[in-house]
């Protein structure tokens, strides 16, 4: 089992290389400056499959753990964890299109019963100043 102080002073070399954690978590150290990729290997319907976690120090040990723990138990229900993340990645993006949808035609919604309410209030003064003169001037 790693622990965080091997992370940290892994340094680059020529090629890529691992650091294995177990459970199929492991710190992928990319060559030359190209930074260290937490990912957890698994099998799923006899093909093996990579899952990226996140990069190494942005992702910690301890929370590449948990996730790795909540993609093992994605794959013992037989799903995909790279395509639940994807999934849940497209209904975020439909989610902000959709409430940005709704914040815009909400806003033109509220400009059209302002400018309702403008020209119902330009109306309704119009309105009462022919009225009152009419008052003065009958």
């Amino acid at each position: 089992m790693l622990n965080d102080t091997q992370c940290r002073n892994a340094k680059a070399q020529e090629r890529p290389y691992k650091l294995t954690d177990g459970n199929g978590l492991y710190l992928e150290i990319k060559a030359g400056n190209n930074g260290k990729v937490w990912r957890y290997r698994y099998e799923l319907g006899g093909k093996e499959g990579s899952y990226t976690i996140g990069d190494y120090p942005n992702i910690s040990l301890s929370e590449a753990r948990q996730e790795r723990q909540r993609a093992r138990e994605l794959v013992k229900q037989g799903k995909n964890p790279s395509h639940i993340r994807q999934d849940e990645r497209i209904r975020q993006e439909l989610a902000d299109a959709v409430t940005f949808e709704m914040c815009r035609h909400g806003m033109a919604r509220a400009e059209g019963l302002a400018r309702q309410h403008q020209s119902t209030a330009a109306g309704h003064a119009h309105t009462r100043r022919v009225s009152i003169n009419r008052k003065t001037t009958g």
